[in-house]
């Protein structure tokens, strides 16, 4: 199974649709999610807590506000 790509706009729609209606998004065992999760921590995005990963104020103006 091939990864899905880390561009920006599949990576901003991802992170969209993982923090729809939470705070936290808990740490993926799924391997395309997993690969979001990476992207997002590696574009600041989004960084990890002790629960799952948390929106920075640069992930929240890019991907909530689009």
């Amino acid at each position: 199974m091939t990864l899905p790509t880390g561009r920006p706009e599949k990576l901003l729609k991802a992170i969209k649709d993982a923090f729809d209606g939470r705070q936290i998004w808990p740490k993926a065992s799924s391997d395309p999610e997993r690969h979001y999760q990476y992207m997002g921590v590696t574009f600041r995005y989004i960084v990890e807590g002790s629960d799952g990963f948390v929106l920075t104020d640069l992930g929240n103006r890019e991907a909530m506000n689009s």
